[in-house]
């Protein structure tokens, strides 16, 4: 029952809902309560009195009214209880959602997508199930329950009460140990059908990677491996759920032979008439819904507790970064300064020694080897993450003083691996800006070199892209992330590799273009391509997390072999695809 006590916030908040659900259950009891009674009634008139049928439409009218009025009140109670359920699961899946949107993307990559996709489903509609029908059965079988007993104890015999109820105390034992087994099973049904999901999105997402490596059989048989644990993580559930009917209904068909035997010698004995049998048989009937319920009860509770605990542990991650506890407001300059003593664990951090400083209309580039520090110093700048030890400031405030969504709003960023929303190109392009006209997306369009492209597609800026823009060229979803980032003009643009994928003279064009747009905005420019980052005001060259050199292209070109090789092998690269391009 824990569940519900974890529930109580969404009670409070909905007790009009339920306190109707449960008044409409109590009434909708009462009325269950005098159709055995009435039938009764009848039988014992009937056989009375074998010629009066005539006089007994009466009694039939009135069982047909109470019929008529708990079918509306069961609407009713319908409405109000599962409509308060339909809303937990609205709220569930946005805090979720909420919450998925605000974890660290380190956490995210924990978890896969498939999971996740399973807690706002599934596990979801398992609470959801929880606030309806377990509320449902542990209301409406304890009402119904208790009033059945309450008038039978006070039209029959205890003993012969007694008798008829004894096969219930090994049916609530056995219940209770399925429970119990049941928890376990569902936890692990739910973790098989996430890491099902998980296979499916991977698969569909890399479909291009398959594909070209002619991976289909492989990746079949690993779906086929997580589909058969899923199968059977779930066929276990079944198998504990199958157990609870036979229970019930061996318990409820012993409790009829206990009754009907008892009544039957009482009814010999001329103690009890046919009719208070049949009364009898019929209430005892109306106990079949309150067995069935406790055991559909103890089913409910343990897969909402499971699926509410795989919630709860989420929900209960840390956010990304802490709050500012009173955040101040944004200062009029934009001069940037990096001071980062370290970042990452102690003994092998990942940056470690960072300094540099930025002012508006300058462009600074980071470069260096795999691994050496570039993506993990621009998640810092994007304040991801914020710095072990030193602190980012923006005219002397450090950012983590300011409102993050305000600091988010000062950055647009182009990432290594383009991303696109499957829409059409307009809808990508303004996603930082949706009332942006027209005029507006073909103005970066054609700051990125993208324009005539956009144009040459059947529908124009119209055109649908695909899930994760499947149906354009990498050099063209890294222009249209790049126009994108450019329509926010925010003060600070940050490029993350972002014209890998494009071709050396393109890549030329873009920047010669980026440097006149961004006159007034801070570029920072991560780079495996030293003409990328050739026209910046200063570079960084990053090592193992730390600066090995910095200065002007020319400056490094002077002092750093490693740099002076790498350029002439870029450059000869350049050449021999410029002279196989005209040989062409």
């Amino acid at each position: 029952m824990s569940v519900f006590a974890r529930l109580a916030w969404f009670f409070r908040a909905q007790w009009r809902r339920y306190l109707t659900a449960i008044a409409l259950l109590l009434v909708v009891a009462l009325l269950q309560l005098l159709p055995p009674r009435l039938v009764g009634t009848l039988i014992d008139r009937t056989l009375a009195e074998p010629g009066s049928l005539s006089s007994q439409w009466p009694l039939l009218g009135l069982l047909l009214g109470i019929g008529l009025l708990i079918y509306l009140l069961r609407i009713g109670w319908r409405l109000q209880l599962y409509g308060a359920a339909y809303r937990l699961s609205c709220q569930l899946r946005q805090q979720l959602f909420a919450h998925f949107l605000r974890l660290p993307l380190s956490r995210l990559g924990q978890d896969g997508t498939g999971d996740l996709m399973a807690l706002a489903t599934n596990d979801v509609q398992a609470v959801e199930q929880t606030a309806g029908d377990g509320v449902l059965t542990l209301v409406d079988g304890l009402l119904m329950g208790c009033l059945v007993l309450v008038v039978l104890f006070l039209q029959y015999p205890a003993w012969l009460i007694l008798l008829a109820l004894a096969p219930l105390p090994l049916m609530a034992w056995l219940l209770s140990r399925l429970g119990k087994r049941l928890h376990g099973r569902f936890g692990q049904a739910q973790a098989a059908f996430g890491q099902l999901n998980n296979q499916c999105q991977e698969a569909l997402t890399g479909i291009r990677v398959v594909k070209s490596y002619a991976v289909e059989p492989l990746t079949e048989r690993r779906f086929a491996r997580h589909n058969r644990q899923a199968v059977d993580a779930n066929l276990a559930v079944a198998q504990i759920e199958a157990r609870f009917e036979p229970v019930i209904y061996l318990c409820i068909g012993g409790a009829y032979l206990l009754a009907i035997g008892g009544g039957g010698v009482m009814v010999a004995q001329g103690s009890l008439s046919v009719g208070q049998l049949t009364s009898f048989s019929l209430y005892l009937g109306q106990l079949i819904w309150p067995m069935f319920a406790l055991a559909w009860l103890m089913n409910i509770i343990q897969k909402g507790s499971a699926a509410y605990g795989r919630i709860e542990a989420l929900l209960a991650l840390s956010p990304a970064l802490p709050a500012a506890t009173d955040p101040l407001p944004l200062p009029p300059g934009r001069t940037l300064r990096l001071d980062i003593a370290r970042h990452g664990p102690a003994d092998h951090p990942w940056l470690s020694q960072i300094q540099a400083e930025l002012s508006p209309g300058r462009m600074l580039g980071l470069v260096g080897r795999s691994g050496s520090g570039k993506s993990t110093l621009l998640r810092l700048l994007l304040r991801f993450e914020d710095p072990s030890a030193g602190q980012l400031t923006l005219d002397g405030i450090a950012v983590s003083r300011l409102d993050e969504a305000q600091w988010r709003d000062l950055v647009a960023y182009v990432p290594q691996e383009p991303f696109l929303f499957s829409t059409s190109i307009a809808d990508n392009l303004a996603l930082g800006k949706p009332d942006a006209s027209q005029a507006e997306l073909e103005a970066v369009a054609r700051l990125a070199c993208v324009h005539h492209e956009i144009l040459a597609f059947p529908e124009g800026y119209a055109t649908l892209v695909g899930e994760r823009g499947i149906t354009l060229s990498g050099g063209q979803k890294q222009r249209l992330c790049l126009a994108r980032a450019l329509l926010r003009d925010a003060p600070i643009l940050v490029l993350d590799d972002a014209l890998s994928a494009v071709d050396a003279q393109t890549e030329q064009a873009i920047l010669s273009l980026l440097r006149q747009a961004c006159a007034h905005r801070l570029l920072v420019i991560t780079s495996h391509r030293l003409c990328a980052v050739q026209g910046a005001d200063e570079i960084l060259v990053l090592e193992q997390g730390r600066i090995r050199a910095r200065g002007q292209h020319s400056e490094l070109l002077a002092s750093l072999p490693w740099y002076r090789q790498l350029w002439d092998y870029q450059s000869l690269q350049a050449d021999l695809g410029l002279v196989e391009e005209v040989v062409l």
